[in-house]
């Protein structure tokens, strides 16, 4: 058997309030599909700080994390990008003076 790569979105898809969060067949299903062999990562745009516990407490493989600047597999970081800081106060600058300028 092939092995595959699963991702999962949390709001909605693992964690859905009406079924009053995540459901224990969710989990199961996530362990089962992980026991084949195959890989089960969290796609958010969220960063890991912002990652719920219970959803971390399922046990993934990895995780693909704010729109893919950090991408963790098996607790260990695999890509991390950070915003430049001087081109973000740049942007800030060009930003704040095109806002006086339409004023």
């Amino acid at each position: 058997m092939e092995k595959k790569i699963i991702f999962f979105d949390v709001d909605g898809t693992l964690y859905t309030n009406e079924l009053g969060g995540i459901t224990d067949n969710v989990k199961k299903a996530i362990a089962a599909t992980r026991a084949l062999g195959h890989l089960c990562f969290v796609a958010s745009g969220r960063p890991y700080g912002y990652i719920a516990d219970n959803v971390k407490d399922i046990g993934f493989d990895g995780y693909v994390l704010a729109n893919g600047a950090n991408i963790k597999y098996q607790n260990h970081d695999l890509e991390k990008r950070f915003l430049n800081y001087k081109d973000v106060k740049e942007f800030q600058g060009n930003f704040i003076s095109n806002l006086r300028l339409s004023a």
